[in-house]
């Protein structure tokens, strides 16, 4: 509540719960960790995250970003997550590429990345035959 009192030699404001002294709770980042890439395909793999901590705020998003250069940010390909283990695809990925990956969460403070991880898409090429040949690990997947 707010509100003005007036005195014979002026006004005072009245701010309320803010008295002298109180400093309102601080809100920190957000703590997330990044899942390990699971099926990587040359079109798509599966990545996800954890949020260990709200940091004492509200999460307005989360999910995982990725890029062919370290460190990427949500500034570049992202996906967005639901939940506080969340999962997502990424796609439009490119053959024999190494990309990083790294889980993201925004509160009020700001946003905060869980440790990179990467993985590198299958390699392929076309066969004699017409058919395509996917190499994987060191193995020859056929498709």
């Amino acid at each position: 509540v707010f509100g003005f009192t007036f005195t014979p030699i002026g006004a005072s404001l009245d701010i309320g719960p803010f008295e002298y002294g109180y400093t309102p709770p601080e809100v920190d980042y957000p703590t997330v960790t990044t899942s390990s890439i699971t099926g990587e395909w040359v079109w798509g793999a599966n990545g996800g995250g954890t949020i260990v901590s709200d940091g004492g705020g509200t999460i307005s998003a989360r999910g995982i970003c990725w890029s062919t250069s370290e460190n990427p940010t949500i500034s570049g390909s992202k996906v967005a997550g639901t939940g506080t283990n969340f999962t997502g695809v990424i796609t439009g990925l490119t053959s024999g590429t190494t990309y990083y990956v790294r889980a993201y969460a925004t509160n009020e403070t700001g946003t905060s990345y869980g440790s990179q991880v990467s993985f590198t898409t299958p390699t392929y090429s076309v066969a004699k035959s017409g058919g395509k040949v996917l190499t994987h690990n060191g193995k020859i997947l056929i498709r």
